[in-house]
């Protein structure tokens, strides 16, 4: 076993995790506006997907983009509209909290998520080719995406526990609204990022 990746790799990884992207701004924008018990699904949908779409991605998915590079741009396209989406579904939200009839973000939507997120696959994909814990395929991908959970779990801590404090801080439905846009127009400029 080589070892000599991992602290590269967790330096990686963790600047990847905890930057601005869709999930975590999916997860802060779900704290802010549901809390954290109704925010629990959407948390886990991220944490567990992830780790399951780097699995398949080690073992042998992430080799249809090497045969048909179109993938990657339906993957680009697929990724940019559903983020776009969120931003519209965002954007128009107002103040949520304490009407149970309000639907956050599910377990399945979040997990489904992963496999359209253009940040997830270009952060996977560079770990697959470049980070080899194991010369076993199988184990090194199950041992990226151990780590991928570990290091996702205070990520996505931080980022739920922010949108808990600005709740805290926001105290009326017309700041919530206006949060809601800016979270909305970052989501959208995070798409335009992501065709450089």
């Amino acid at each position: 076993m080589n070892f000599s990746g991992l602290a590269p790799f967790f330096l990686l990884a963790m600047t990847g995790m905890i930057t601005p992207g869709p999930n975590n701004l999916m997860i802060m924008y779900s704290g802010l506006n549901f809390g954290l018990r109704r925010s629990l699904p959407a948390f886990l949908g991220i944490l567990i997907g992830g780790p399951i779409l780097l699995q398949l991605i080690g073992n042998g998915v992430g080799m249809l983009f090497v045969a048909y590079p179109f993938l990657k741009l339906l993957i680009k396209i697929l990724g940019s509209f559903y983020i776009l989406f969120l931003a519209w579904k965002i954007g128009r939200m107002s103040d949520v909290r304490g009407k149970e009839q309000a639907t956050p973000i599910t377990f399945l939507a979040a997990l489904a998520f992963q496999w359209v997120n253009p940040k997830v696959w270009i952060l996977f994909l560079t770990y697959i080719c470049i980070f080899h814990v194991t010369d076993v395929v199988w184990l090194n991908t199950l041992a990226l995406a151990g780590c991928v959970m570990v290091l996702n779990l205070p990520a996505l801590c931080v980022w739920l526990g922010l949108g808990r404090v600005l709740e805290g801080i926001i105290h009326n439905k017309r700041q919530i609204k206006i949060l809601n846009r800016v979270l909305a127009v970052i989501l959208v400029l995070s798409v335009g990022l992501l065709w450089k």
